[in-house]
């Protein structure tokens, strides 16, 4: 399971959890009244966020198993703001319209 590039690591683990509500209404699963544990929905969320996310939580000494999901949500978010932020972008903008940090020092 992946998660889909364009949805948001809040709607994805969302849906997560509504999919794992769902085992309990199979014939199977009935028994189980606690379903997946949060742990799992952890775990499967981390293995389905992109490589580079999974090597951020790992660069930052994240233990899942310490974390909430709403911790790891939170966490998640972040990245992509990050992602989403094109520094070149803005920086390129701010340079279209005379503002330059090099410049405005000098002043």
């Amino acid at each position: 399971m992946c998660k889909p590039e364009h949805m948001r690591i809040r709607t994805f683990i969302s849906r997560l959890i509504e999919m794992a509500d769902y085992l309990n209404e199979f014939p199977e699963y009935h028994d189980v009244s606690d379903g997946i544990s949060s742990d799992d929905i952890l775990e499967i969320a981390f293995f389905a966020v992109p490589k580079t996310w999974q090597d951020v939580v790992r660069l930052h000494g994240m233990h899942l198993r310490q974390y909430t999901a709403q911790e790891f949500v939170e966490f998640c978010e972040r990245i992509e703001v990050c992602e989403r932020t094109d520094l070149t972008k803005s920086a390129d903008v701010v340079t279209a319209q005379g503002w330059c940090p090099s410049t405005t020092a000098a002043r």
